[in-house]
């Protein structure tokens, strides 16, 4: 792992989650871990994609394997966590 990440290879994940927590910490400047936020909000995009088609489930959004409701899902996650804040 040590190695792949020194030939960049997770350099596009890496950038996406730098993306999102740039934009979350403008949205809410008083976050204090928007990286450890952002990468959450990647991570769980990915794996509730990989379960809603291989592991139904472990999730509600099996039925359709809609990707917008998925989208819509962890939107409705983040905006519930930057409203807490």
């Amino acid at each position: 792992m040590d190695v792949d990440n020194q030939l960049k290879l997770f350099k596009p994940y890496k950038d996406l989650c730098v993306h999102v927590a740039t934009e979350l910490k403008a949205c809410s400047p008083r976050m204090k871990s928007p990286r450890s936020f952002a990468t959450t909000l990647v991570d769980m995009a990915h794996s509730l994609e990989f379960a809603m088609h291989h592991l139904p489930a472990l999730t509600e959004l099996s039925g359709k394997k809609d990707r917008k409701q998925l989208a819509a899902f962890l939107i409705d996650l983040a905006d519930r966590y930057l409203k807490a804040k």
